[in-house]
This record gives structure tokens, C-alpha cells and sequence, in this order.
């Protein structure tokens, strides 16, 4: 099986489709003399939509779990890196997994295409939103002759083996030297710490629930803190209510639009990878998992 190319099918026509519906997006909204940053909410309504067309690996822990060692190992290669961590990595842990931890009639092929076209649709987004300057003044320009997003490289070629352990990269993550979590990510994260650390007595009637069914190990707690280092200059304030801080640590994820849910959700999940957080990873999957069944619900209206 040539599980490179199977997967890039997939990932490659599903980038190209969430381009052109970007690209088509933007065109409409200036013919509208909309501003630029509304078409942001557009587009990630757009594309949980797509996203959630492809939410087996999502909604089945056995499948996420494939995609984290995928993350995990990617780089363990100096060539052919995606061939190889399908093939040695994570087909073999694949096999490993029950039928009732799968979804009815599902095979490695579907895999590679759920997997594919879920990082297509992820990716696409992720990198217009790094990206945005340069969108926005082609949009202003109303010129999108050269409209293009870049796909993200994950193939490294001809790279020296790295011999040194993992965790000195980690550790400058955290230290911000390679910071990959943004600050409404790390606010959110605090959201969360603080539901797992709440007291019976204290939690609100509606909370209740989520607070006695979900704790976490000292090991997180210690590794959220240090993850969600940040200054919030409005603290010591008297508008400190107007911080985003404040809002998402007391909302969670009712602070957000709910277009922008599921995206926030994914990409949080995603970017929380590297650095071991198996029980807060899997309550964020149960929050995912229940804005995807509100979402179906609303299609089906």
C-alpha cells in the first residue's frame, strides 16, 4: 500500500477545496464592501461545516490516538516522513484497535482519507490566518489574481539525524522560545484548570456536573501552569472585566461565536500534542464533540 500517497490524495483535494471556497469568500464579501476581518467568521463557519463531514477521527478516541502518533513521530524520519510514520508508526497501532472502537464497515484506506482531508481542511485555515496581512491587502486591493495559500511542508528532505531527546524542544516551547499556543488558547487552558480544581461546595448548580465528573492529576496541573504563563495588564485594574482573559476564564467557551467553536476547539487539541495532557486533551475532545451534535442538530432544523 503506498500510504503517502493515498493520504496526500486526500489532504491535497480537500486543501484545494477549502482555497477556492476562501478565495470565493473574500471575492463575494468585498463585491459587498464588507470589511476584511468579518470574512474570518465566514470562513470558519464554512469550515467546521466541511470539518464535520470528516469527524470520525474526532469522534473516536481510537482514531485521535492515530493522529497524535502521527504528530509524535513525523520527524523521527530524515526522508519519505509521511510514508514512513503510516507505515511503521501508525498502521501498526491501527491493527491494534477493536471493531467496536471504530466506526461500522471503517478500514485503514477510509482512515487515510478521514485523515487526509481533515488536515487539509485544518490546515488551510490555520495557515490563511498566519497569513492574514498579506490576504488583507489583496482584499483591500481587490486584486486576488496571485491568491494562493501556501500548503504547510511536513516532508523533511535530506535533514542530518537529531540524536539529542525531545525534551530540550519542549522545554523552550514552553519558555516561549517556540510558543505555539496563542492567548486566548493559554486563557482557555486556565478555564479549564480552574473547572478541575473548583470545589463541590462552590460550583454554581449548572457546573456541578462538569466539575464532580472531570479532575485532573497533579502532573497536568503543574504542566497547564507553566503553559499558561501570561500578564494580563487589565488585572489590577478597575475595568479588569474588559479583559479577554477575564471573559474566557469566566465563559470557557461561551466567550466565543459559535462559528468559531469548533475551529478553536480543533486547533487547541492540536497544538496541545506535544505536551502530554491525556485528560485535559480528552475533556476538550468531550466539549468538540458536543458543539459537533449541536452543529448536526441545527443542519437537520
Amino acid at each position: 500500500m503506498e500510504y503517502k500517497k493515498y493520504y496526500e490524495y486526500f489532504y491535497n483535494k480537500t486543501y484545494v477545496i477549502g482555497e477556492r471556497k476562501i478565495k470565493q469568500t473574500l471575492i463575494k464579501s468585498k463585491a459587498k464592501s464588507l470589511v476584511f476581518y468579518l470574512n474570518l467568521n465566514i470562513i470558519l463557519d464554512t469550515q467546521n461545516l466541511l470539518i464535520s463531514k470528516k469527524s470520525n477521527i474526532l469522534l473516536f478516541d481510537s482514531l485521535n490516538e492515530l493522529d497524535t502518533i502521527f504528530v509524535n513521530s513525523i520527524y523521527d524520519y530524515t526522508e519519505n516522513n509521511e510514508e514512513l510514520t503510516l507505515k511503521n508508526n501508525v498502521y501498526p497501532e491501527y491493527l491494534k484497535i477493536k471493531n467496536d472502537q471504530l466506526p461500522s464497515n471503517y478500514s485503514f484506506n477510509k482512515f487515510l482519507s478521514d485523515f487526509g482531508a481533515l488536515k487539509g481542511l485544518i490546515d488551510v485555515v490555520k495557515k490563511f490566518q498566519e497569513n492574514s496581512n498579506q490576504y488583507q491587502k489583496m482584499y483591500e486591493e481587490n486584486n486576488f489574481s496571485n491568491f494562493k495559500i501556501p500548503k504547510r511542508n511536513i516532508i523533511i528532505q535530506n535533514t542530518p539525524i537529531n540524536l539529542t531527546p525531545p525534551e530540550p524542544k519542549l522545554k523552550s516551547q514552553i519558555n516561549g522560545d517556540y510558543n505555539n499556543l496563542k492567548e486566548d488558547q493559554k486563557a482557555f487552558l486556565f478555564h479549564i484548570m480552574c473547572v478541575a480544581l473548583s470545589e463541590k461546595k462552590e460550583v454554581k448548580k449548572e457546573e456541578k456536573e462538569e466539575s464532580v465528573l472531570f479532575n485532573l492529576p497533579y502532573t497536568e496541573l503543574i504542566r497547564l501552569n507553566s503553559l499558561i504563563d501570561f500578564i494580563d495588564k487589565y488585572c489590577f485594574e478597575k475595568n479588569f472585566r474588559d479583559s479577554n482573559n477575564y471573559k474566557i476564564l469566566t465563559k470557557g467557551l461561551n466567550h466565543f461565536e459559535k462559528t468559531e467553536r469548533i475551529i478553536f476547539l480543533l486547533t487547541l487539541v492540536d497544538n496541545i500534542k506535544i505536551y502530554q495532557l491525556p485528560k485535559t486533551t480528552k475533556y476538550i475532545k468531550t466539549i468538540l464533540n458536543n458543539e459537533h451534535n449541536k452543529s448536526e442538530k441545527m443542519k437537520m432544523k
